[in-house]
């Protein structure tokens, strides 16, 4: 079965890095694919070779599909939200985040399912649904990976965490840290310009996510 990641002209690639690495490090069997299975170019600048069109996709094959943020106007579609629907009906997962989930909301996949779009959290895996905000891309990974079943037990699922929370701490700057430290009010000021940030700002949301990490509690010990 694949997991097909929905990639697109200005799309939020880092919504999705941490997640295809949990997934080809597991040797899944993932899809890249465009609507036209033409190469896209990300919002960060770089250009992405794909597997497939969305015409390519054996919709019976597909185990997940995961639709990241970014200007999804172009995909925001009548092709896109047939396929999330047929999905939906075989039991497949649908995953958005930030403004990914519009994409599903659009579709009618939020109907009746806890989401981003009906609550406060920042994440929600709820029935065969996952939806995030842009600045939870980090648990968007493992909820996804989780409810795939990537981790063999709840001490593998941990593992990661720790793994994860480690090469994020080597790239820290203690000066920056310290500082930091000494302006707590910095962490809901990051949080509100995160809320407010679109995915037509990928670049400075990821240095927002980079500036929260030295605020909360990686920078508590």
């Amino acid at each position: 079965m694949k997991d097909v990641f929905l990639v697109y002209d200005r799309c939020c690639f880092y919504e999705i890095v941490i997640l295809s690495y949990l997934l080809n490090y597991s040797h899944c069997d993932l899809v890249f694919c465009s609507p036209d299975g033409k190469p896209i170019r990300a919002m960060e600048g770089f250009s992405v070779h794909v597997d497939a069109s969305l015409e390519d996709l054996d919709k019976a094959q597909i185990r997940s599909f995961i639709v990241p943020g970014g200007a999804v106007s172009g995909i925001d579609t009548a092709e896109v939200k047939v396929l999330l629907r047929d999905l939906k009906q075989r039991g497949a997962l649908n995953a958005g985040i930030c403004a990914g989930v519009d994409v599903l909301d659009h579709a009618g996949i939020l109907h009746d399912v806890k989401s981003t779009h009906a609550s406060d959290d920042d994440w929600v895996c709820n029935k065969q649904v996952a939806t995030a905000r842009a600045n939870a891309y980090v648990d968007f990974a493992l909820a996804v990976a989780k409810k795939l079943g990537l981790f063999a037990s709840e001490t593998d699922l941990q593992e990661t965490i720790r793994y994860i929370t480690m090469k994020l701490e080597e790239n820290e700057n203690p000066t920056m840290k310290n500082f930091m430290n000494m302006h707590p009010v910095l962490v809901d000021v990051c949080d509100t310009v995160l809320t407010l940030l679109s995915g037509g700002f990928a670049l400075l949301a990821v240095g927002i996510v980079w500036l929260k990490e030295f605020l909360t509690g990686r920078s508590s010990t």
